[in-house]
């Protein structure tokens, strides 16, 4: 029985597709190596999440922990590495001489707590954390970054300024915060 050519070149592009989708060969795969530290020059960081896709498209790995050892096909690649409230994406590229990859997040870790007055303890109860940006649109807004409702706010942000507001039994106390790569700081806000 002859076919009609349209089905012909459909069966055989279906063919292509199929081999262009197999996976690689074992010996066409490149160890990759995948840690991030927090700011240059710091140790590697414990507990980052890593998402590896192509750049052209498809998540080919998703794990979470310190560093991570993967096997990939040479090629671009987009890395997403997340740790506290700081994401980084960076494009790698995969081939026999570039194995090993750091990404920065060129972030610092920041404590927030709230006193009544100075040398006074911190509150216990919980506070309202709202981080915004430090900058205002073309409208004169500030927008939302993250919230958190604790007594003590621990947060790891990217380098740069913020402002916060710290709402507590109804009163809320506004601040401005910077935030050094690769530092730890703890701020104070004063109810009053």
């Amino acid at each position: 029985m002859q076919l009609p050519s349209l089905v012909k070149s459909i069966l055989a592009a279906s063919a292509t597709v199929a081999v262009l989708m197999a996976p690689a060969a074992a010996d066409d795969l490149k160890p990759v190596y995948l840690d991030a530290v927090i700011a240059e020059g710091a140790t590697p960081l414990s507990d980052v999440s890593f998402t590896v896709e192509r750049v052209q498209g498809g998540v080919v790995q998703e794990m979470r922990g310190g560093g991570a050892e993967m096997q990939l096909p040479a090629g671009r690649y987009r890395v997403r590495a997340a740790f506290g409230q700081t994401e980084v994406e960076r494009d790698i590229v995969v081939d026999a001489t570039n194995t090993r990859h750091t990404i920065n997040l060129n972030a610092g870790e920041v404590q927030l707590n709230m006193i009544h007055g100075i040398g006074q303890d911190p509150i216990r109860d919980p506070i309202q954390w709202d981080v915004m940006t430090f900058g205002r649109d073309a409208t004169g807004n500030r927008h939302l970054l993250h919230q958190v409702t604790a007594s003590t706010a621990h947060l790891t942000l990217p380098g740069g300024w913020y402002y916060i507001e710290a709402t507590h039994s109804g009163r809320t106390v506004k601040h401005t915060i910077e935030v050094t790569p690769g530092a730890a700081f703890k701020y104070f806000v004063m109810k009053q």
